[in-house]
């Protein structure tokens, strides 16, 4: 299956990767194509670095669904029933947003908004990005406005944490735990940490070191109120763990044939198996490609006499741009090395590999990104191990 059969087919497509290696670029990219397909489309980044928004040419707000003309597309609205939206995942407002819709009533919602524990936990709590996107990505998904979202995620590590926020979320609102906050002795005050134990006592100054928060009549009360979010909160990280596995929602491995690279995109490919999620593609990106036929020595020289007759540079610019090709070549025969090496350690029939060249410049402005897609829908990819 091709990236545009991919793009047709699925209704998520969620972009991972090590840092650096082009990531956003390929997502943004990818939407552009969506929405030329005459899909409406949706670019969501929960990479803080916000830069799909700077590849779009854009600045949205945070949570907002930020329209991007289609006349900067080269489509004419009207004609073509495709549309492009981008937005960025804002984590306070994100909070905000969840409590608001899923407290039980007003009451309650007003009483989280103003906890200071909350307060400090929704800019502190770790994960809490990874959580708030799975939440962001299944809302988008259920409303069923768009038919495709591409997920520009942050670099492997962090991506790795948004895949397994739906266990890691239901671990820790177990109910078990959950109860021992309640417990009475926490609207005590500080003397009630005598009845906690050794157990408890560690755990409140850690909560307490985190957050700054030094009143247990805030964390109790906090607690209390998010207890009954609890049942609601669970089902939505089942379902948004199903919506991760089920057919309609591919994931894009981008990497670069850097050796290190490779290795981060190893590791990745092991736990995403032992996670069971399925990858639809690998895209290797910035790429030196070698250049067609082998220059031999009796090549090189007329090399240097052509430049030395055609643009007359002065003794020993000519060697110096022979030099450079040659160093050129050895790049590009060592990343066809490496990527040879690393489709060997792919599913022969089961992952597309796509390459793209590296090109002269980074690729931000849409512009950029339409030709980007000229390398990534021109022709086929190849199967691993192929």
């Amino acid at each position: 299956m091709g990236l545009t059969d991919l793009l047709e087919e699925k209704k998520v497509i969620i972009c991972c990767g090590s840092g650096g290696v082009g990531k956003t670029s390929i997502a943004a990219a990818l939407a552009i194509k969506g929405a030329m397909m005459g899909k409406k489309t949706m670019a969501l980044t929960i990479d803080p670095a916000k830069r799909l928004a700077d590849s779009l040419g854009l600045k949205p707000k945070g949570n907002e669904e930020t329209p991007i003309p289609l006349k900067n597309l080269g489509l004419i609205p009207g004609q073509d029933s495709g549309s492009l939206h981008a937005m960025l995942l804002d984590r306070r407002a994100s909070w905000d947003e969840l409590v608001v819709k899923y407290a039980p009533n007003e009451e309650i919602g007003k009483n989280i908004l103003n906890n200071q524990f909350y307060k400090s936990l929704s800019h502190t709590f770790a994960g809490s990005q990874e959580y708030l996107a799975m939440e962001k990505l299944y809302d988008l998904y259920i409303n069923r406005k768009y038919d495709l979202i591409i997920v520009d995620t942050p670099p492997t590590k962090h991506t790795l944490d948004f895949l397994e926020v739906p266990q890691r979320m239901t671990d820790f609102l177990d109910r078990k735990i959950i109860k021992w906050f309640m417990l009475p002795y926490f609207s005590a005050g500080r003397l009630g940490l005598k009845l906690l134990g050794k157990t408890g006592l560690f755990i409140f100054r850690r909560l307490e070191d985190a957050t700054g928060i030094y009143v247990l009549k805030d964390i109790s009360e906090f607690f209390l109120n998010l207890s009954s979010m609890i049942d609601g909160t669970i089902e939505r990280m089942r379902k948004t763990s199903e919506v991760l596995r089920n057919k309609q929602t591919a994931f894009f491995l981008i990497t670069s044939p850097e050796a290190s690279v490779l290795a981060e995109a190893n590791y990745f490919l092991r736990r995403v198996k032992e996670l069971n999620i399925p990858l639809a593609a690998v895209i290797i990106n910035k790429v030196n490609v070698v250049p067609e036929g082998i220059v031999n020595d009796n090549g090189l020289r007329e090399i240097k006499a052509l430049v030395k007759e055609r643009w007359g540079l002065e003794k020993g610019l000519g060697e110096r741009l022979v030099d450079n090709f040659l160093q050129f070549q050895l790049l590009a025969r060592a990343d066809k090395k490496r990527i040879q090496s690393f489709k060997q350690t792919l599913p022969s029939n089961q992952i597309m590999i796509y390459q793209v060249p590296c090109l002269e410049k980074d690729l931000h402005a849409i512009n950029g990104l339409l030709t980007l897609n000229q390398y990534l829908f021109a022709g086929g990819g190849n199967y691993g191990n192929t």
